[in-house]
């Protein structure tokens, strides 16, 4: 991939303009001719996988909402990275706790072997990305706490 396409890229996501489009290719006129643009459709998938999970959370595990709500959080324990000062690594296990195909194929390999509880919390898990793909959240970039491939938070 050119160079100067990532680096233009990566400076115009910084600014929190059109990540991913070379700076001479199209201005903030051309992005927002889009339908919805495509952070509003990326938050229109994270509702509709969030509404995807909890109907099939209800329909196997209905009488299990406390195991939902204890472990809906837990992957936002990645969070500890910036806090403790180890950016370092920070961005990279937020993302392996963030990835959605880390939770689907997770959920899939529990109803694939026919295990119940590592399904629920493979859903729970990819419950929690829908969540925050939803308001926004989206992987983060090495050394940038407020920079995602969505937005800047």
């Amino acid at each position: 991939m050119d160079r100067n396409l990532i680096v233009s890229a990566e400076n115009e996501g910084a600014q929190g303009m059109s990540a991913g489009v070379h700076v001479g290719e199209a201005g903030p006129k051309m992005e927002n001719q889009a339908w919805a643009g495509p952070a509003m459709m990326l938050r229109a998938e994270g509702l509709v996988m969030l509404a995807a999970v909890v109907v099939v959370y209800q329909r196997m595990y209905a009488g299990h909402w406390g195991l939902f709500a204890l472990l809906f959080l837990v992957p936002d324990v990645s969070f500890a990275g910036w806090i403790g000062g180890e950016q370092r690594w920070a961005a990279t296990g937020y993302n392996l706790l963030h990835w959605e195909a880390a939770a689907v194929a997770l959920a899939m390999g529990g109803w694939l072997a026919g295990m119940a509880g590592v399904l629920q919390v493979g859903l729970i898990w990819l419950g929690h990305i829908s969540f925050d793909r939803l308001v926004g959240y989206g992987l983060k970039y090495r050394g940038v706490f407020k920079r995602t491939h969505l937005q800047r938070v």
